[in-house]
């Protein structure tokens, strides 16, 4: 799968939720996780808070994916 036909999403599962990429209109076939789970607590807020600074839009950034607008 080449960048450009990559997007992100969140993933939600059993109470928690996860960062997954998948290929644009396809993307519920087939996805990678690329997060821990988060739980919505405080301290799992801050993780994802962390991790999304930290991780997830340094990559994005990176790589020319442009960043959902609810995710920001």
């Amino acid at each position: 799968m080449n960048f450009d036909e990559m997007t992100y999403f969140v993933n939600d599962e059993r109470g928690g939720y996860y960062y997954s990429i998948g290929k644009k209109r396809n993307q519920f076939v087939k996805n990678y996780r690329i997060s821990n789970y988060f739980s919505g607590s405080k301290a799992s807020n801050r993780r994802e808070e962390e991790y999304i600074k930290e991780i997830l839009c340094p990559v994005l950034i990176a790589v020319g994916i442009p960043l959902n607008q609810e995710e920001q």
